[in-house]
């Protein structure tokens, strides 16, 4: 007897810690999945020496009648550089059988996770994608670009400044160096425009009715294909009247001209 109670206390001991165990492994998996999912929703910087243009995509689906307050708080906290610079690139909003809308901003890394967040709020994240595009051929073409510019600038500068210039050869290179300047001022466009993709993310957000309405609805569908079908046969029935009409008309005068002969020769008979 005691000998089956020693053997009944080990057997209960070895399941206590067994679920023990399988518990806190559990508890860690979702805490590591809870990182990871995290770490997908922040935005992407550069280490150094990379040149990546990140863009991520999200679709989002929450109430109809949430979907303009949304559009508006993400809005507003963009242009109000709630969560650092953040610049509103598109807006898009549509009613109707499919009612959507989308946003494209472009925003620091630190932003795209709380606006991410703000968008979804209310709602679901169905979706999220992230791209990068490797800029550093661009920006490397563009800084060898502009030194080679500034190198040609700075030679014109030395030539013109020589005393021996003469007058025919200054005009020339006063057209030339304003054609430099123009490239150069070029060239430095392009290399802030790359480092601005570089520094921020694009985040784009499409927004989506989380329930089928009154018109996106099969019902609805089908009604809408109904009115459809008798609209195309109303006009396609006018189109065939439309197109005999001149033979009906031919017809009847054809018709009164027999009918008339008809009676004449009867009279005469």
């Amino acid at each position: 007897m005691k000998l089956a109670r020693i053997v009944w206390v080990t057997l209960v001991l070895t399941l206590a810690v067994g679920c023990s165990d399988t518990g806190q492994d559990a508890m860690e998996s979702m805490d590591a999945a809870d990182a990871a999912g995290a770490a997908a929703m922040a935005g992407m910087e550069n280490a150094p020496g990379e040149f990546l243009a990140y863009e991520h995509h999200a679709r989002v689906r929450l109430p109809v009648a949430d979907m303009p307050e949304r559009v508006a708080a993400v809005r507003a906290a963009c242009l109000g550089g709630q969560h650092g610079q953040c610049t509103v690139l598109g807006e898009d909003i549509q009613s109707g059988q499919f009612p959507s809308a989308s946003l494209v901003l472009r925003v620091v890394p630190g932003g795209v996770e709380p606006l991410l967040g703000l968008a979804a709020n209310g709602g679901e994240l169905a979706q999220r994608s992230t791209r990068a595009e490797d800029l550093a051929v661009a920006v490397r073409d563009t800084s060898l670009r502009q030194a080679r510019l500034r190198s040609q600038h700075a030679r014109l500068l030395e030539l013109m400044a020589r005393p021996d210039a003469r007058a025919e050869d200054l005009i020339a290179i006063t057209r030339e160096l304003a054609e430099i300047e123009t490239q150069l001022q070029q060239a430095e466009q392009d290399a802030a425009q790359q480092q601005h993709r570089v520094r921020t993310n694009l985040l784009t957000l499409a927004f989506e009715a989380d329930q089928l309405t009154t018109a996106s609805s099969e019902l609805g569908r089908t009604l809408g294909d109904v009115v459809s079908v008798l609209d195309h046969s109303a006009a396609v029935l006018v189109l065939v009247v439309v197109a005999l009409l001149p033979f009906l008309v031919l017809a009847l005068v054809v018709y009164v001209l027999v009918r008339a002969w008809r009676r004449r020769r009867r009279r005469v008979g």
